[in-house]
């Protein structure tokens, strides 16, 4: 709630509105998973992850619908297969994977 009081203003109409339904998104996605996931909660995720890339695609273009954002569309999915997202999502690991990614590498074969 905080980032839609301070971009409110600083954003154009329409990237609010996407920013807006990434802020419910993440706000269903770590705190109605505490509590359990009813069938209501999923189809309310599908439809907002849905309407998010809808809005993405028309107001940044085609190019800016990358894989992560059509995989957001699974998530639902997932939830219900495998639980709350706390239970298998690696997304920490991925980050910190792009991290080491870019730093210099000693390519120097260590002799004994």
């Amino acid at each position: 709630p905080a980032s839609e009081y301070c971009l409110g203003v600083l954003l154009p109409d329409r990237e609010y509105h996407a920013w807006v339904l990434i802020v419910r998104i993440t706000e269903l996605l770590f705190n109605t998973g505490r509590t359990s996931w009813t069938a209501f909660d999923s189809n309310l995720l599908h439809h907002l992850i849905a309407r998010h890339n809808i809005l993405t695609e028309e107001v940044q273009g085609v190019k800016s619908c990358v894989v992560t954002l059509h995989n957001l569309l699974h998530i639902p999915k997932d939830i219900n297969e495998f639980s709350t997202v706390d239970n298998y999502w690696c997304y920490t690991f991925e980050r910190n994977i792009c991290k080491v990614r870019v730093q210099k590498r000693v390519s120097k074969i260590v002799q004994w």
